[in-house]
């Protein structure tokens, strides 16, 4: 895109764990944080899939069913054209979400999964954000 950073978006599949072996299936009121802190070791993975795109990628607990993927910008990406962007992402976005994220989720224990993409750029401000739910 002429005149912005070009926006890199990891996969968020490189943050989850697809299978049970994070050991917090059963519990509820743990399963939320066990399952952020299992995505956020695969933050480095994530990181290396967009060398120098991002300063940082944190995976967040919402409670009470909701985990946050927030990327937040290396250098400062355009405030209309990174929006425009990430707006014809939300279909890939939706499908990653339905066919791994959410079932992993439920699996654990979580009966209503979210997850919440927040996109930041550099200077601190939040560029675009949007909140998946099950299709």
């Amino acid at each position: 895109m002429p005149g912005m950073t070009p926006v890199a978006v990891p996969n968020p599949v490189a943050l989850t764990k697809s299978d049970d072996d994070c050991g917090c299936a059963g519990d509820p009121s743990t399963a939320l944080e066990r399952a952020v802190g299992y995505a956020q070791s695969y933050k480095a993975e994530a990181m290396n899939a967009a060398p120098g795109v991002y300063s940082d990628i944190q995976v967040h607990a919402l409670p009470p069913d909701t985990m946050e993927y927030e990327f937040i910008f290396a250098q400062e990406a355009s405030a209309t054209a990174a929006p425009a962007y990430l707006d014809t992402q939300l279909v890939k976005f939706q499908a990653i979400c339905d066919s791994k994220d959410f079932p992993s989720m439920k699996r654990i224990g979580i009966a209503h999964p979210k997850i919440h993409f927040l996109f930041v750029n550099a200077d601190g401000t939040t560029l675009w954000e949007h909140t998946f739910e099950p299709s």
